[in-house]
């Protein structure tokens, strides 16, 4: 191969590298100044070439709690309907190891959209002593199909970051493919309202563990 061939091979590549990762972040924050929020939209082709709307976001909050509470929240799977907006039921499906799991969760969508649900699968990891990552991605089949939409694309990571010995700094990043492509005005009424909200009520939440 010539000099030629591998200059324009290695062009192509980093173009196509660049243009998979091009995506309109939208840089906010809550009402209060107190979380970060960036979200995008964008489109992606399935297997049959059909457009699917991918909705991606980034949250962060400092909250009252250590690492270790919020741990424990992240581990009491029972609890997670109280700050994952719209989520009706959340519940342990598998405990496989003390660091991985398996969980169930039912939404009660808001109009237009219809009810979901999502089945994933979640480790967790010490980056170090201060550093704890939680991850999640669906795994779709291992509960039974409870008769609505199935979240195929839904990944999330919570870090957890020790500030001091009371403070602990939260990331959030989550990326799914709705059941039903969101129209625009209701992504637009749910941002940086919705990702705002679940880090608000988890910041309260693991202070109390």
């Amino acid at each position: 191969m010539n000099k030629y061939c591998i200059f324009t091979l290695a062009y192509l590549c980093m173009s196509i590298s660049l243009t998979a990762q091009n995506k309109d972040w939208i840089k906010t924050f809550s009402k209060d100044g107190k979380t970060k929020v960036d979200y995008t939209v964008y489109y992606i082709e399935d297997e049959a070439g059909k457009k699917q709307q991918i909705l991606e976001y980034k949250a962060e909050k400092k909250t009252n709690a250590t690492i270790d509470q919020c741990v424990t929240l992240m581990k009491n799977v029972a609890l997670h309907t109280q700050f994952l907006t719209d989520a009706k039921e959340s519940r342990l499906i598998d405990q496989i190891s003390d660091n991985e799991w398996t969980v169930y969760y039912y939404f009660n969508a808001i109009w237009p959209l219809s009810d979901y649900d999502s089945a994933t699968k979640v480790t967790q990891k010490y980056i170090n002593e201060n550093e704890v990552q939680i991850t999640s991605t669906a795994a779709l089949n291992v509960i039974e199909d409870k008769g609505v939409g199935r979240l195929q694309i839904n990944e999330s990571i919570y870090t957890f970051t020790k500030v001091d010995d009371k403070t602990t700094n939260i990331k959030l990043w989550v990326k799914v493919q709705p059941t039903i492509q969101a129209p625009k005005w209701l992504i637009k009424t749910q941002f940086p309202k919705l990702p705002a909200g679940i880090m608000q009520k988890m910041a309260a939440l693991a202070a109390e563990m």
